[in-house]
């Protein structure tokens, strides 16, 4: 490196912290649910590089984290993230004090995500010589990583441990349009690789550490190579000369969601409006692409622990989901909550289909999940709470299954059901409710539970939500509700019978056979419905539908022993 660029770095450096603290987007606190007794919980601790650092600074976690339900969950990294980490900079002195500080200090912590590794591997490639040459330096940076994941063991031994793999980088577009960019002289020590080098290189070297994270219990790996192309796509031609002015290879745009995820397209680079500063960081992402990338591992690995592994996740049933005006119109496109521009009220209606509970099912704790799909004026949950957002539970239908106009204002089977966590600020971000105590014993175990939502707005603001009928393969826009019930003793030896139901899904009729001798079977419908039957043969039994609809049915069995379980089918 020449003198005048490694000046001109350190002053690169010191404008990107300068960058991160003066003018990282606004993110407004955590939120505490609307009066609930739930408090903001430090739940994420991040460790690692700059990596670790600029999605600490960005407060890119507690943005994705709201997206997703979560409004009131914190990460915490203010002293275990550092620019140009090592894994020896956690290992000793300050830093593995600090590591072991936080999480002596903060107990609440379920996770920690370890995004390190790549300073102590990559300063060895050159894209000219064999990538097994690579091997020996992951090698070392394995030992290190070892020695992390002690330091955090050695205080807790049961948090989980996400590991996520970085994206690619972009030496293209940064080197070409910012003359001078001191990140030009790390691409002359890699060998000026084009993209589809670099990032293949890349995808080995993450195959590898991929290999790693499987050598330790409660780990989890997260895979994003690609996600930034994914998630952003390329809106123009690639440019047509590397930053050293030799002709490249121009490559077409392509939209977002266009490129196979995970991977993307290796011969382009990471877009760069998903780089840092304005575009000019040729490794690190900027806000928005550190935002996409938290959310990922929260997507992926992160949010079913937050949830506390539901026992059961229930779809809402889109035709059943809808709106009805205190002027008595209703609609089922979407769910509509609040008040229209015509002082006209609005409540929604969200209906699961909790049949496969178990009737003896003791259940602890549920949630409800939806996400706003658009609002007409400003977002009335930033003016509601704390204390005028409601949630009604019906065990059953609230009238008949189709929305109607008496479901305004018919009474439900418990008010007060529910508290908000979460403004869904924007579009797409998710608001979650949980349920309170009392409401939990309204869940219907033979059917339709149905929930209506309203808003005590003083102002012509309307949000709207997606239904049940929703599909987006990326996102979890369909409404669902979370449900962790227990079971009895016998109940939960039952789940052990081996029992088969066949054909899933069915049409005419069902065939189960038995490990045990069963003494009835009850199947019920998403309205309802129920067909029951004792078997003639203890062993197996042949069940006609014909009376039943089509969609989910809840098979409940019995054994002569008094246990049951229940079995999920779709009916065609």
């Amino acid at each position: 490196m020449l003198p005048n660029q490694h000046i001109m770095k350190k002053l690169f450096y010191a404008f990107s912290l300068l960058t991160i603290f003066l003018f990282q987007p606004f993110t407004s606190n955590a939120q505490p649910p609307n009066g609930c007794d739930q408090k903001v919980s430090s739940k994420i601790l991040l460790v690692g590089d700059s990596w670790g650092q600029f999605m600490w600074s960005y407060h890119a976690y507690r943005e994705a984290l709201k997206k997703y339900g979560f409004a009131d969950v914190v990460e915490l990294g203010s002293s275990t993230v550092l620019l140009g980490a090592q894994t020896g900079s956690w290992t000793k002195g300050l830093g593995k004090q600090f590591i072991r500080k936080t999480l002596t200090l903060h107990p609440e912590i379920e996770v920690v995500v370890l995004q390190l590794g790549g300073n102590d591997f990559v300063w060895d490639w050159d894209y000219g010589d064999p990538i097994e040459q690579l091997d020996a330096s992951l090698a070392r940076t394995n030992v290190g990583m070892d020695s992390v994941v002690d330091v955090i063991r050695s205080i807790r031994p049961d948090v989980r441990i996400v590991l996520p793999s970085y994206d690619y980088p972009n030496f293209v577009d940064p080197l070409i349009d910012l003359p001078g960019n001191p990140y030009i002289d790390s691409w002359y020590s890699f060998g000026s690789p084009t993209p589809l080098q670099a990032n293949t290189t890349l995808q080995y070297i993450e195959s590898k550490r991929e290999q790693w994270s499987k050598t330790h219990t409660n780990m989890t790996y997260v895979q994003n190579l690609g996600l930034m192309q994914y998630a952003f796509g390329q809106p123009e031609n690639t440019p047509n000369t590397s930053p050293l002015g030799y002709d490249y290879l121009i490559l077409p745009p392509y939209a977002p969601k266009s490129v196979p995820f995970p991977y993307g397209d290796p011969r382009y680079p990471t877009p760069q409006k998903a780089m840092g500063l304005w575009g000019f960081d040729a490794y690190h992402l900027g806000p928005e692409g550190f935002t996409v990338f938290a959310g990922n591992h929260i997507k992926k690995a992160i949010s079913e622990q937050l949830r506390d592994y539901p026992t059961e996740s229930i779809r809402s049933e889109g035709a059943l989901d809808g709106w009805v005006s205190s002027s008595g119109v209703t609609g089922t496109n979407d769910v509509k909550v609040g008040k229209g521009k015509d002082n006209t009220s609005y409540k929604g209606i969200f209906s699961f289909n909790t049949a496969s509970i178990p009737d003896n099912a003791i259940i602890e704790h549920a949630s409800i999940f939806i996400t706003r799909k658009g609002v007409d004026g400003s977002n009335p949950l930033k003016r509601i709470f704390p204390n005028n957002a409601l949630l009604e539970i019906n065990e059953g239908y609230i009238n008949n299954p189709q929305v109607e106009a008496m479901d305004y204002d018919t009474e439900m089977s418990f008010s007060d059901a529910g508290c908000f966590v979460g403004q869904a600020y924007k579009n797409d971000f998710s608001t979650r409710i949980d349920l309170t105590t009392p409401a939990l014993q309204f869940i219907n175990t033979s059917g339709i539970t149905q929930f209506r939502i309203s808003y005590d707005c003083n102002t012509n603001e309307l949000i709207s939500y997606y239904n049940g009928l929703t599909t987006n393969p990326d996102e979890p826009w369909t409404p669902y509700l979370d449900i962790k019930y227990s079971l009895p003793n016998a109940e939960r030896v039952a789940q052990t019978i081996e029992v088969v139901a066949f054909p899933n899904p069915a049409t005419g009729e069902l065939n189960i056979r038995a490990g045990e001798e069963m003494s009835s079977v009850e199947i019920t419908d998403v309205l309802g419905r129920a067909v029951n039957y004792t078997p003639e043969d203890k062993w197996s039994a042949q069940i006609g539908l014909e009376q039943l609809s089509s969609g989910m049915l809840a098979v409940k069995i019995t054994f002569l022993d008094g246990t049951s379980m229940i079995k999920k089918i779709i009916k065609q």
